[in-house]
């Protein structure tokens, strides 16, 4: 099998706060499915930046002061142009929507509001998803709950649904399978929670429960069998697969990926691009990408690319369609765009 090689290229570096404003820090990132806006948590702040990618530039464009403490989840919605979801420390989630009107005759001016606010845990937002249709939000928090949410797109609200009780500690990363059924998670409890919707109930139910040997702050799900948990600190992660006979995952193999042995936080989620079949999984300082492809019914695992950033207090994202990684770290204090490079050798 011919696989494409590739690599991510730094091409754009952007400082966070200009010259005269207090120190500000990055904890989450996200990019629109037309790649043309970046939004950037800075302390409690949310900054747009409208993206050119024939030119590789930023350029500041709002700055948004709804949250009153840091901004710890950012993510565009696919299905509603230019709307967004925040979570912070300050407990809150909010909806944002954008306005526009005519700027001139070529383009458009674009202002984002607050459109709804709820208080939806007791401790910090660590971790916030939806599902592919995007009527479902899911959340998780130092309160050691993971809360469903249903979300109305004519009028642009979320409304609770339920909350899973079952971790003792710190929620810090969830996933959600293609289907829409089945919701995974870790905390610091060492535990990887599965968890599947069950129509005759009508409710979220926990199938099984995981005892890892480390804890981990991230997790993703691969395909309907397969996901993937790095522990933290280790030089590799966990696959687990779906066992046909029990009806329960096991791991089956660990891949081994760049920084081991060192510090690492939470609030970068592992993100996986089924088109392209790449994963990009943060591990101390390092940005290791993963492809994953199927060879004689096997789904396999190729270390394609480790990138060391400066900082393990490293944040960011991927976009969409893999094309480009977004980054933050606490030594560059910038935003970094690394856009993929194929090889055609």
């Amino acid at each position: 099998m011919n696989l494409k090689s590739f690599n991510f290229k730094k091409v754009s570096s952007t400082k966070l706060n200009g010259w005269f404003e207090k120190e500000e820090k990055c904890y989450s990132i996200s990019m629109n499915k037309e790649n043309s806006l970046i939004i950037a948590g800075s302390n409690s702040k949310i900054k747009i930046y409208k993206f050119n990618p024939k030119l590789l530039k930023m350029k500041e464009i709002q700055i948004l002061k709804e949250h009153s403490d840091d901004v710890t989840t950012l993510s565009f919605f696919k299905t509603i142009i230019y709307s967004f979801i925040s979570g912070s420390r300050d407990l809150t989630i909010i909806i944002w929507s954008c306005q526009q009107s005519r700027k001139d005759k070529e383009s458009l001016k674009l202002k984002w509001i607050s459109h709804h606010k709820i208080q939806a845990h007791s401790n910090p937002i660590t971790c916030l998803i939806f599902n592919r249709v995007e009527n479902l939000i899911i959340s998780g928090s130092g309160d050691n709950n993971i809360k469903f949410w249903s979300y109305n797109f004519n009028e642009a609200k979320i409304y609770y649904q339920q909350t899973i009780q079952e971790h003792v500690n710190w929620v810090y990363s969830l996933s959600i399978n293609n289907t829409g059924n089945k919701v995974i998670s870790c905390g610091h409890d060492q535990l990887i929670l599965i968890i599947e919707y069950n129509n005759e109930s009508q409710s979220w139910i926990v199938i099984q429960k995981i005892m890892t040997q480390y804890f981990g702050y991230r997790l993703s799900f691969i395909t309907e069998d397969i996901f993937t948990f790095q522990p933290r600190s280790q030089p590799y992660f966990e696959v687990y697969k779906l066992n046909e006979e029990s009806k329960q995952y096991i791991k089956t193999t660990c891949i081994q990926i760049q920084g081991g042995d060192e510090s690492c936080v939470s609030l970068f989620p592992s993100i996986y691009c089924p088109s392209k079949g790449l994963l990009l999984s943060k591990n101390g300082k390092y940005l290791n990408l993963i492809t994953i492809y199927q060879k004689e019914n096997k789904i396999e695992f190729l270390l394609q690319q480790s990138i060391e950033m400066d900082d393990y207090l490293l944040f960011g994202t991927m976009n969409d369609d893999g094309s480009y990684l977004i980054s933050w770290d606490d030594t560059s204090k910038t935003i970094q765009i690394y856009a993929q490079i194929l090889n055609f050798n």
